[in-house]
């Protein structure tokens, strides 16, 4: 097929664009061509969508030329903490009991920091986060003689003017290399970076987050353990028992990465999802659900589902 990444005519907006196709020139072959006319392309794929800000209809997006003149072929590849299903495509943080599967695939960040530690791993497990979620909390008070557990406060890891920024983040690496699990639990989404960081890294994340949607590809149960948010109760115990077991999942935690969630393997695996779906007549369906009224009160629904959500938990922390 032949993809078009659709531009919104802001330099900065259109960042990930060029970040897609820097990917694509160090990818191997997609089996699909490129090219700069979106008009005579097969897939139409906005990448975007975490640059929009408050825009969570992304109406930049509905509104785009190529958008309004071909629907059936517009795709999205969507990061946002919590997203709305606008277009069909790839979710990172698509939460499961919104997972629309007929229009969604779930799949990991793209620009995901690659870490590979050095040494041996000396400790149980860490914890170095920010409490951006209620399931976060308990765990703060996790304890064992070989564990790093610290909680941050004014830190954002991807803003580079937070204070102590690139100390912050050498710490957190060398941490995440020093650790054989490292607890990886849901902040403002249903995902996180340091999921796939910890992959990369050849370590086991602890994935705490119920509404995470797992990527397909990967075997999970061999390269991850997934531990309810509800309750701390017996972790630190399941840990220490899934130790002899820690060796044979940090090679294929590491494999996993290499094979679906590197950079380049990212990028061949978003292009696919999205041509499949097009192929698969996804495009089409959906173009025709966003004429229905319904779509629209589904939107709203959503809307005011998620910010309540947002307040209780800013309330309850």
């Amino acid at each position: 097929m032949i993809i078009h990444l659709a531009r919104l005519g802001d330099d900065l907006v259109d960042t990930p664009v060029e970040e897609f196709l820097a990917d694509q020139q160090a990818a191997a072959s997609t089996g699909h061509s490129f090219t700069a006319d979106g008009e005579t392309a097969d897939v139409i794929i906005f990448t975007q969508a975490h640059m929009l800000g408050d825009d969570w209809r992304l109406n930049r997006l509905l509104t785009h030329p190529l958008c309004r003149a071909f629907p059936e072929r517009a795709f999205i590849y969507d990061e946002r903490d919590m997203p709305w299903c606008a277009l069909p495509g790839v979710y990172v943080s698509a939460p499961a009991s919104q997972f629309r599967r007929a229009y969604q695939a779930a799949w990991s960040y793209q620009q995901v920091q690659e870490l590979r530690p050095s040494g041996s791993p000396d400790l149980l497990f860490s914890l170095i986060a920010s409490p951006t979620h209620a399931c976060r909390e308990p765990l703060f008070s996790l304890h064992h003689p070989d564990s790093v557990v610290r909680r941050v406060e004014g830190f954002v890891f991807f803003d580079r003017t937070s204070p102590g920024f690139a100390q912050r983040k050498t710490d957190f690496a060398n941490t995440l290399g020093r650790s054989r699990f490292v607890l990886c639990p849901r902040g403002a989404g249903t995902s996180s970076f340091r999921l796939y960081e910890t992959l990369s890294a050849g370590r086991v994340p602890v994935i705490i987050s119920d509404d995470w949607v797992p990527p397909k590809g990967p075997d999970w149960d061999r390269i991850c353990i997934r531990w309810p948010e509800r309750t701390t109760s017996g972790l630190v115990e399941a840990l220490e028992a899934a130790l002899p077991r820690w060796p044979a999942m940090s090679l294929a935690a590491r494999e996993a990465f290499e094979t679906f969630f590197s950079r380049s393997a990212s990028h061949r695996h978003i292009i696919e999802i999205c041509a499949q779906m097009a192929a698969a007549g996804v495009g089409e369906r959906h173009a025709a659900l966003r004429n229905r009224a319904i779509h629209s009160f589904h939107a709203k629904a959503w809307h005011v589902s998620t910010r309540t959500k947002r307040f209780l938990r800013k309330v309850r922390s």
